[in-house]
């Protein structure tokens, strides 16, 4: 996170979805997006109907987010964002990578979330600038830290 912070470009595979499907076009050319492309196309196709203003989606592994999902329930993660202030955030059981479940799972929760947390896997956040959904990230991954240390 902190180096994609600091140099984004080397880590970042920019995704064109085309308007129906799960077609699309990257830069650069020879980038591979990741096996969630579907998700990350269905769930801008959401966010454009819902915040049109917000054109970017980053989707990132942190380990606090990622160890956190994995020892409480989406309910229980939910329920600590929710008690500590955090924006608008949500929680899906793990889905296999790549599969329509999540998929839909994510675009649907995308509807009023701007985080979603992908439990035992990463997440995933919306936001007008890449840097403001990688800011939304930060603070969940922040806030599960203090709930972290808070537990001990």
């Amino acid at each position: 996170m902190k180096q994609i912070y600091h140099n984004p470009l080397p880590y970042l595979c920019l995704v064109y979805p085309a308007h129906t499907g799960c077609r699309f076009t990257v830069k650069p050319a020879d980038a591979l997006p990741t096996e969630e492309i579907c998700a990350h196309i269905l769930s801008q196709r959401i966010i454009a109907r819902y915040r049109p203003q917000e054109k970017w989606i980053l989707h990132s592994h942190p380990g606090t987010i990622i160890r956190f999902s994995l020892e409480h329930t989406p309910d229980a993660v939910i329920s600590v964002l929710k008690r500590q202030r955090t924006l608008a955030v949500s929680a899906i059981p793990f889905f296999p990578a790549g599969s329509r479940e999540l998929a839909r799972a994510t675009a649907k929760a995308f509807r009023y979330a701007r985080v979603v947390i992908w439990c035992g896997h990463g997440a995933i956040a919306s936001g007008k600038t890449l840097r403001t959904a990688f800011e939304r990230i930060r603070a969940v991954n922040e806030q599960m830290k203090k709930e972290t240390a808070s537990e001990t």
